[in-house]
């Protein structure tokens, strides 16, 4: 294996309109690029080839984790940088993230994922951590078939985690509502297979309840919130986010103290 090499992971279906701003900008950034096309009948592996020779082909069976660790498992680099094709790193980042892979204290970076979400007439701005910069250790790899994560792989290994202020800009949901509303519901039915099979599964719990609430159905999406912070195995920026999405419910139900002191439970974390 290559030392301090970054090798991008990418996963991929039909995303000719987000792959090339992706590749694009990490081109400069990462040794290899490592990607496997999931079943496109679209330009999405014309446009890979010109980026990259390193193309796999993973027959799709609904289970994310499965596909990620296969591209993982066909890196050459010491170091794996994931991303999704509607995902981009601004090159003013580029110096800074070589830098951090020559550390030879720390296994694993957080890097600040950056959505803008549409609620009605305005825009939120959603910023959650993440370690997606990570070194390419044999036994860790991503869990769940759906919302994937590498965390509790790294967790159990015994990684050494560090947080930083560089940002993946995330253009998914900069697509219109037809489409957002397909991906909405095609998650729900995994999250409940995933859930109905795993209930302690606390992460399950809150990515079930997210979705629930983005399809409009907010008491099943505040109960199952609920359910994941009993469970009490949330990582702490999941955590402060369940406890923002009680606290709106809150909020809006006209009960502003319990709205107050989750706000600060949030904002303490």
């Amino acid at each position: 294996m290559n030392n301090n090499r970054i090798a991008l992971n990418i996963i991929i279906k039909n995303e000719e309109k987000f792959l090339p701003g992706c590749l694009e900008s990490v081109k400069d950034l990462v040794d290899e690029i490592v990607l496997a096309d999931t079943g496109s009948d679209d330009r999405s592996v014309e446009i890979a080839s010109s980026y990259t020779d390193k193309i796999l082909f993973f027959k799709w069976n609904n289970n994310f984790s499965e596909a990620r660790n296969f591209v993982k498992n066909n890196s050459d680099s010491e170091w794996i940088l994931y991303l999704d094709a509607d995902e981009r790193i601004d090159s003013k980042y580029h110096t800074h993230i070589k830098s951090l892979v020559q550390n030879p204290d720390v296994d694993a970076y957080q890097l600040k994922i950056k959505s803008v979400i549409k609620d009605g007439s305005s825009e939120q701005i959603h910023i959650v951590p993440y370690p997606r910069l990570f070194r390419n250790l044999p036994d860790i790899k991503f869990e769940g078939k759906i919302h994937e994560q590498i965390t509790p792989s790294l967790v159990k290994a015994g990684a050494k985690f560090e947080s930083t202020d560089i940002v993946i800009d995330h253009l998914g949901y900069a697509q219109n509502d037809e489409i957002l509303l397909a991906k909405k519901k095609r998650n729900l039915e995994a999250l409940i297979e995933q859930v109905k099979n795993e209930p302690n599964n606390a992460y399950a719990l809150f990515q079930l309840g997210q979705n629930y609430i983005a399809l409009g159905d907010t008491e099943a999406g505040i109960k199952h919130l609920s359910d994941a912070l009993k469970l009490n195995s949330l990582t702490n920026p999941v955590k402060a986010t369940t406890l923002t999405a009680l606290a709106k419910y809150q909020y809006d139900h006209k009960n502003t103290k319990n709205a107050i002191e989750l706000c600060s439970l949030s904002l303490a974390i």
